[in-house]
């Protein structure tokens, strides 16, 4: 195939993406078209460089064009030579499930469609147990996998969530989004001053059969804390907390961490990103690295929540319960020293911060 007719079939381009519907992958037959033109205007070294591919691979793709070229009646070079194959084996190989496991997983999935797949597999061993044919049994990634399969060939149904849109009284699909989560470490700063990052979290528990929420949020580097009691476990409430968490702690707060519990989502989250505080979360079950303010939650509650008074104004009187925290604040940030501070009181430290920051401005100045 000359270059005349390759420049021919590249001309003849915007033809030919008109029926591009019956390419498997249009976007890599444009790249190879480039590449080939490239390949003309600029040489084969300067190809290889610019395609990254190498030398025989572009006189494949050349060859392939021509060979098509030999079988359209009208001498074309018809794209379809440059699309690439499937990479799917021939042969695959077949699951060999038996039949008497996958009839007894419809059943038990089909009565019970809310367990996954290790209860299901649990029901499924007890269930072969008493038959005796425990040799049938299967792992729990299989049962996994064969469940997987019967939804897909509609077997089952699919675990799709529905909502009626109450405009229209149509049914849609949710979409469940998986939205990224900052981690501390992902922080573009390093954690060195007052305010790089504040962890909160909560307390709660019942009391005379009522509920009660009190949220805890405490300085990395200065160990200043502050707590309110909430009127309910809500983002709207914490977010409301959030909103006084500057002037709760005399100084702008950076980053905030807490865990992935719904008092953190939606309208507490949406309150961060207007504020500018970026908002990260702990990893799932590991308390340990949030382990200021766990820390901060067993002081509080040694403190003052074994007194009966206080338990019942949580739940009858939160405005009174909000002066007792207050009261037991000041001592904990204006009295009581810190080991982590080398005994110095959260007060102490953020004075002495202040002042040595001050003198090496001055100094700089």
């Amino acid at each position: 195939m000359n270059w005349h007719s390759l420049a021919s079939t590249i001309k003849n381009l915007e033809y030919s993406n008109k029926h591009t519907s019956s390419l498997n992958n249009p976007d890599e037959v444009n790249r190879r078209i480039e590449a080939l033109e490239f390949w003309r205007k600029h040489g084969l070294s300067s190809a290889i460089d610019h395609a990254g591919v190498s030398r025989s691979t572009l006189y494949s793709w050349r060859n392939k064009l021509d060979s098509s070229r030999k079988r359209d009646r009208m001498g074309r070079a018809g794209l379809k030579a440059l699309d690439p194959k499937s990479t799917r084996p021939k042969h695959c190989r077949q699951s060999n499930w038996g039949k008497e496991v996958v009839e007894l997983l419809v059943r038990l999935a089909t009565k019970h469609p809310k367990l996954g797949r290790q209860p299901l597999y649990c029901m499924l061993r007890r269930r072969l147990t008493s038959n005796g044919q425990l040799d049938k049994l299967v792992s729990i990634s299989t049962v996994g996998r064969i469940l997987c399969k019967l939804r897909q060939s509609g077997r089952l149904p699919s675990k799709i969530k529905l909502s009626l849109n109450g405009r229209t009284g149509r049914l849609h699909e949710i979409h469940r989004r998986k939205v990224a989560k900052l981690r501390r470490n992902a922080l573009p700063y390093k954690i060195k001053q007052p305010g790089d990052l504040v962890q909160i979290d909560g307390v709660e528990g019942y009391h005379l059969g009522h509920h009660y929420y009190v949220i805890n949020a405490i300085d990395y580097i200065s160990g200043k804390a502050t707590s309110a009691v909430l009127a309910n476990k809500s983002s709207l409430s914490t977010a409301n907390f959030l909103r006084e968490l500057n002037a709760r702690l005399g100084f702008k707060v950076k980053a905030i961490q807490t865990d992935n519990g719904s008092e953190y989502a939606a309208k507490f989250h949406q309150a961060a990103e207007r504020l500018g505080i970026k908002h990260c979360f702990n990893y799932v079950k590991k308390p340990i690295y949030n382990g200021k303010v766990e820390r901060f939650n067993r002081t509080i509650q040694e403190a003052i929540f074994q007194n009966e008074d206080f338990l019942v104004n949580l739940v009858e009187d939160k405005q009174e319960a909000n002066h007792t925290i207050e009261s037991y604040l000041d001592f904990y940030n204006n009295e009581r020293p810190h080991m982590s501070l080398r005994f110095m009181t959260p007060a102490e430290f953020l004075l002495q911060y202040t002042q040595r920051n001050s003198a090496v401005q001055n100094v700089v100045s």
